[in-house]
Order: structure tokens, then C-alpha cells, then sequence
């Protein structure tokens, strides 16, 4: 369910700078090899962001050490009222 909300998230009305840096943080994963949080996630940049995005909700900690750029991205980006509440 996280997942299929990033999708949602970060595909309507995302600026431009936003796209970019999502773009920047895919192709160095890639390149690095490192950095996806699932197999899955290398398919496109969108599976990947919904699974960075998912991993960064569910498994917040370990995200932080496999990926700490989209950790941060994710921590820059969305309202601190999201990141505190549980999510049952």
C-alpha cells in the first residue's frame, strides 16, 4: 500500500527540480550498483522511487544506512507531520 501511494505522490504535479533530483538519484544507483532497497526497485524510476519511498516508511533505519541521499531527499521533502505518525 505505501508503495502504490508513492506512485500517487510523486508522479502528480512534482516540480521540475524534484523530477531532476529523483532522476540524478536513480542513474547513481545504477551506476553504483548500491543503493535499492529491492530488486524491484531497478526496474524504472518509478518503482524505484515507490520502493525508496516505501522502505523509507517501513523500514526507516535501514533505508537511512542502504541509501542516506534519497533518505535525506525524502527528509527535505516531506511535511514533518508525515514522518511521525505511525502507520497503524
Amino acid at each position: 500500500m505505501v508503495h502504490e501511494l508513492a506512485h500517487i505522490i510523486f508522479t502528480s504535479s512534482m516540480p521540475v527540480w524534484m523530477l531532476l533530483e529523483l532522476k540524478q538519484q536513480y542513474r547513481k544507483a545504477l551506476d553504483a550498483n548500491a543503493g535499492f532497497p529491492s530488486e524491484y526497485a531497478r526496474r524504472n524510476i518509478a518503482e524505484f522511487v515507490a520502493e525508496c519511498y516505501a522502505a523509507y516508511i517501513t523500514e526507516t533505519e535501514n533505508f537511512r544506512i542502504r541509501n542516506p541521499k534519497m533518505f535525506a531527499f525524502f527528509e527535505d521533502v516531506l511535511p514533518s507531520k508525515f514522518k511521525d505518525r505511525p502507520l497503524t
